[in-house]
């Protein structure tokens, strides 16, 4: 999530203060949300490459391989992300040695959809989850969601659907931000602005009321259009030749380093409400096509 004061990745944070940055990924208990998530929906890619990840990076090489034959599977009977098809394709190389014919004629079939060539070789590496499904951006929301499951901020019914609502945006890539914030608010959860508070006070930055800034359009050429369109981060005022920047994940450090790397500018953070960044963006939209 966002450190204000520092570009630093999301991996060197969480090695250096793990009781602030738990990793969802490597945690016994968010693994078994993601395994109570395929309970009721057993072919959730995001959910089936977690797990198994969960397990792999644990040296659980067993239950590795139990999850990853399951998304082998999902990889070949439904439609969806093309990468997650080659994600567990190239898992093979890790379990070669527990390899036994049945997996091997579901590994076949694997090479056979992707297009690879038969007997090609992968050569074997640490699993990586960020392919489609899994974005830099979109851990640090699921790693928001964990936080706020740990500050007692939510419950683990509403941190499952939140992670659930997260995966399933992201694997669709909707033209929308994919942030924990819209993922309560449409859900209407009845602590969000509790939630608002806690972020403010956890992380330190500043709340705003977007809907009193009209907001020049010639702010938001300054960055990709994907930063406010999908990755939730809107720059609504100028001071000097720096930018004061609406966001919707005040823990997220590395998006802000990327803004103010594609602007050349510095940006102060200001957490806004979902809703209001939502017509924000909306209002620029239509004033752009007009």
């Amino acid at each position: 999530m966002r450190r204000l004061r520092t570009a630093r990745n999301l991996e060197n944070a969480m090695a250096e203060e793990p009781e602030k940055y738990p990793n969802a990924q490597d945690s016994r208990e968010s693994t078994e949300i993601f395994e109570q998530i395929l309970e009721v929906m057993p072919h959730d890619q995001f959910a089936l490459r977690m797990v198994y990840l969960a397990h792999f990076n644990r040296g659980d090489r067993e239950k590795a391989f139990e999850y990853l034959k399951r998304a082998a599977e999902t990889a070949l009977t439904e439609s969806g992300d093309d990468e997650f098809l080659e994600f567990v394709r190239s898992q093979a190389a890790h379990f070669e040695d527990v390899m036994d014919e049945e997996s091997r004629r579901l590994w076949s079939r694997l090479e056979e959809k992707t297009g690879a060539a038969a007997g090609q070789e992968t050569a074997p590496g640490a699993p990586q989850p960020r392919t489609r499904g899994s974005s830099p951006h979109l851990d640090a929301e699921m790693n928001l969601a964990w936080r706020l499951y740990r500050a007692e901020q939510i419950d683990q019914s509403e941190y499952s659907d939140i992670v659930h609502d997260l995966a399933e945006m992201a694997n669709r890539q909707v033209d929308v931000p994919t942030t924990v914030l819209h993922v309560i608010s449409d859900r209407g959860f009845s602590q969000l602005n509790r939630i608002m508070q806690y972020l403010v006070s956890e992380s330190g930055t500043p709340y705003i009321a977007l809907p009193n800034f009209d907001i020049p359009e010639e702010l938001t050429g300054l960055i990709p259009e994907e930063f406010p369109a999908r990755r939730g981060l809107l720059p609504f005022a100028e001071k000097g030749n720096e930018l004061m920047v609406a966001v919707l994940n005040p823990f997220n450090g590395e998006l802000l380093a990327e803004a103010e790397v594609a602007s050349g500018r510095r940006c102060h953070p200001f957490l806004v409400d979902p809703q209001a960044y939502d017509e924000a963006v909306a209002r620029l939209k239509s004033k752009a096509e007009a």
